[in-house]
């Protein structure tokens, strides 16, 4: 009964922050049981396809690659 309710506010609420193709962010979830728990899968599915990491560098990269791109769209 609980989970199908908290899978889908995270769906409706990640929904709410990346509208459209030209939107970008970290959707970042604190909870390990999204991996470390078989009822993870059920939250991960319910997402839009999107790339998943632990890798502080691959965001740390994201991050630095939508700087720079900001910076010269407002040139």
């Amino acid at each position: 009964h609980q989970l199908p309710t908290a899978v889908l506010s995270l769906k409706q609420g990640v929904g709410r922050l990346l509208r459209d193709q030209d939107d970008y962010g970290l959707i970042v979830i604190c909870d390990n049981r999204i991996q470390n728990k078989g009822y993870g899968a059920v939250f991960k599915k319910s997402l839009a396809p999107m790339k998943i990491t632990e890798d502080s560098n691959k965001i740390n990269q994201f991050l630095e690659s939508h700087q720079a791109n900001n910076s010269n769209s407002k040139q």
